[in-house]
């Protein structure tokens, strides 16, 4: 898809690229919520009990949110440039919500981040025959903005499409799905960049819910304790780095910092 040449702002709120996408997707919704109904339509009864039974809210009221942190909750995840992380998507509700689709797309605001694996939260299957996910894109795969870029996302930002619906039984609010990423291998130490989970269509039967966009993984490149380059941890890493003491340049757990806990990672690594 083509998009605009204009230039990511990481500093600015990720939330303006929800925004942004969740105006793309009203052209999209009709057509997610179509092909749940042509699958579930025999269900839709029980969807419509089920929107009544979620509370009052009018129309247009968001009844949850979709978040995206690390599995153990934060918000924000240091990783070296060429490792591993892994970006949980939960849903969240003040309400009872039962669903039985689940469409959904996570942004990334950083062109060439690599997407090794996915697996869903049970009862969806993980690469079964519900699962349509990532169509036309064998993992692990780098994903660039020549291929997955939405049609109006500033350059760098681009999306990946996840959908999963069940035949029988539905899910409850918590984990929807787990991804594993991985940060550039050229990225810099200190360079950030979010990774967004938006929702398209989550339903029971042929009845969409109105589901908000949450919480903001940010994805922050951290340096290697070997920070002369010589392949080996020791003295002259330590001096190095407490020379950077108090600053965020020889941050190595992701929280722009460089205090005792990364002190402790260089210890730990100490050859």
């Amino acid at each position: 898809m083509n998009h605009p040449d204009s230039s990511i702002d990481h500093s600015t709120s990720p939330l303006q690229s929800v925004r942004m996408e969740s105006t793309v997707m009203k052209t999209d919704r009709p057509r997610s919520v179509r092909f749940v109904a042509s699958h579930l339509l025999v269900r839709g009864a029980l969807g419509l009990a089920a929107l009544a039974s979620a509370g009052t809210a009018s129309a247009g009221d968001e009844v949850g949110v979709l978040n995206c942190r690390t599995p153990s909750g934060q918000s924000v995840v240091g990783v070296r440039p060429g490792e591993t992380f892994v970006a949980r998507v939960s849903l969240s509700s003040d309400l009872p919500l039962v669903y039985n689709s689940a469409i959904f797309r996570i942004v990334l605001t950083r062109d060439g981040v690599a997407i090794d694996d996915y697996a869903w939260a049970q009862p969806f299957e993980t690469g079964g025959p519900t699962d349509f996910s990532l169509i036309g894109v064998d993992l692990p795969a780098v994903i660039d903005s020549e291929t997955l870029a939405g049609p109006t996302y500033p350059k760098g930002a681009i999306d990946v499409e996840f959908a999963n619906f069940l035949i029988t039984g539905d899910a409850g609010t918590g984990t929807v799905a787990e991804i594993e990423l991985t940060m550039p291998a050229k990225a810099e130490p200190g360079e950030s960049f979010f990774v967004v989970a938006v929702p398209d269509t989550f339903a029971f039967g042929f009845i969409p819910y109105p589901i908000a966009a949450g919480a903001v993984l940010t994805a922050r490149a951290t340096f290697s304790p070997d920070f002369d380059g010589d392949g080996i941890v020791g003295g002259s890493d330590l001096a190095i780095y407490l020379a950077l003491w108090g600053t965020p340049d020889g941050d190595l757990n992701g929280d722009g910092l460089s205090n005792s806990e990364d002190l402790a990672i260089l210890l730990v690594n100490w050859d």
